[in-house]
């Protein structure tokens, strides 16, 4: 009897060992080009509630509470991703700029300095997709904003899954960056550099 028990147990054990977990990023889809001045922008890192800051994908299940999704974890941490994913759409948009990260090893001029507070970051179960936070412009080396928004950004996800998580955020990274080219853009021509 002890025998049986004792070549049953790593079958028991195997049984009970997580799966792999699946690795997910971010795609921000295209958005339309403004046309306007070559500016050289610097886009500090991107600041993400504490909530965020793991490598577990959540989803909203209410009002106040939260749940993983199914083994599922981001490929790289989510403020870096956001920051990476913000500037090649920015740069999209904005055509002839560039928009670097704050920690480049590119140097050169300055004409902007772009920062971002993100508060809400999520899907819920039922597919609605939230980005909440804060975007500013500024010159370097001032201390007033140019701009200074608050942002909002919703959608749905095309299913319940995770995968369809994930694209419902890329998307809402998207409108936030339209929502900062047209920023940019509508800066007056004197306040530039």
């Amino acid at each position: 009897m002890h025998r049986r028990l004792f070549l049953l147990a790593p079958l028991g054990v195997a049984a009970c060992a997580s799966a792999e977990p699946r690795y997910f990023r971010l795609s921000i889809p295209e958005g339309r080009p403004l046309p306007g001045p070559s500016l050289q922008i610097e886009l500090r890192q991107a600041r993400l509630a504490r909530y965020l800051d793991r490598p577990e994908i959540f989803r909203g299940a209410g009002a106040t509470r939260l749940v993983l999704a199914d083994n599922a974890r981001w490929a790289e941490p989510l403020e870096e991703m956001v920051t990476r994913l913000l500037a090649a759409a920015l740069t999209q948009r904005l055509p002839g700029s560039v928009v670097r990260e704050e920690r480049s090893a590119l140097g050169g001029r300055l004409d902007l300095l772009a920062s971002l507070d993100v508060a809400r970051f999520e899907v819920a179960e039922d597919g609605t997709a939230l980005l909440q936070g804060r975007f500013a412009l500024r010159r370097p080396g001032e201390e007033e904003a140019l701009a200074d928004r608050a942002i909002e950004a919703r959608g749905t996800g095309a299913g319940g899954g995770t995968a369809e998580a994930v694209t419902a955020q890329g998307a809402l990274l998207g409108q936030l960056a339209d929502q900062m080219a047209a920023a940019i853009r509508a800066l007056p021509a004197a306040r530039r550099r």
